[in-house]
């Protein structure tokens, strides 16, 4: 799937999209089908083509999008051009598939494990545990991911998971090749020793971030400067950052910004903190601020910028 957004009340709000057929108007239109962080799903452009998810769902389960064609059927691409299908192959067969793949894009946005997170998980646990109970969540994990035949060959652990699974279930791989029990015994070995990996390197990635945090001193924020109080609003009104044009008082001085305040407070002398105060362009702040002495003791006293 491909990064995507649309704006709605001055906000980006982020997407993925892919491509997918519409049947609009008696033909099937090829579209961009996109999801996005909010749940929301359009279907081409304009804002009549922008659904809940729940309406989107339906629109699969009828047939409004297409997940399987076949040949003969008529397919436009506007500006494009027309043709008739033949000997089509398309990502899914089963259209509960097309709706899984929409629903995972908007947990990735969201940060949420998706479906291929929630089998890594259920292999990982199955690693650590090799229970017939944890066989069956690695089992249900697997048959909630789309393709999964597609993506087998991405990992050894994948294929020491269907080793096992495959075994259990009396079935085999492609080509009709048997997976004998001492295969299946070396499977789960492999996936416990997987599943050791994967602790020890989140615990290693955990210790490392808690001693990151215990020295660092400074944050650094990479945003945009507002630059003159009477500029245009910023871009996101509820992301306040340093620089909007917030009067602050501190230390029994008022200054336009935050932004005016910290580099103020940097400063020795008076005239230096007028001077910052007055100075109505934010991006030149700290190089008027750096035209005058420094507090001896900023280093050590400084708040995080």
């Amino acid at each position: 799937m491909h990064p995507t957004h649309r704006m709605v009340d001055g906000s980006r709000v982020e997407g993925l999209s892919r491509p997918a057929l519409h049947r609009f108007n008696g033909r099937l239109e090829l579209v961009n089908l996109a999801a996005y962080a909010d749940g929301i799903v359009s279907v081409g452009g304009g804002p009549w083509a922008t659904w809940s998810f729940e309406r989107f769902v339906e629109a699969v389960h009828d047939g409004e999008i297409v997940a399987h064609v076949e040949d003969g059927m008529q397919v436009h691409a506007y500006d494009f051009g027309d043709w008739t299908v033949a000997e089509a192959t398309m990502s899914y067969d089963d259209p509960t598939a097309l709706i899984t793949e929409m629903a995972d894009a908007v947990d990735r946005l969201n940060g949420r494990p998706d479906t291929v997170d929630r089998f890594y998980a259920a292999v990982r646990a199955y690693g650590r545990e090799s229970s017939p109970e944890a066989l069956a969540a690695m089992r249900t994990a697997a048959d909630a991911v789309p393709d999964r035949w597609g993506w087998l060959v991405d990992s050894a652990s994948t294929q020491a998971a269907y080793r096992v699974m495959w075994h259990d279930e009396g079935a085999t791989l492609w080509g009709g090749q048997q997976i004998f029990a001492d295969e299946a015994e070396q499977a789960r070995q492999e996936l416990a020793e997987y599943a050791a990996e994967w602790d020890d390197r989140d615990e290693a990635a955990s210790a490392a971030k808690t001693a990151q945090l215990a020295t660092a001193s400074t944050v650094e924020l990479y945003d945009v400067n507002f630059a003159h109080p009477d500029g245009p609003p910023p871009r996101d009104p509820g992301a306040l950052r340093n620089e909007f044009p917030l009067e602050t008082s501190v230390a029994g001085a008022t200054y336009p910004s935050l932004h005016h305040a910290f580099h103020a407070l940097s400063i020795l002398d008076d005239a230096g903190r007028e001077a910052v105060a007055a100075e109505p362009m934010g991006i030149r702040v700290p190089y008027v601020a750096a035209g005058y002495p420094e507090r001896p003791e900023w280093p050590a006293v400084r708040p995080p910028s």
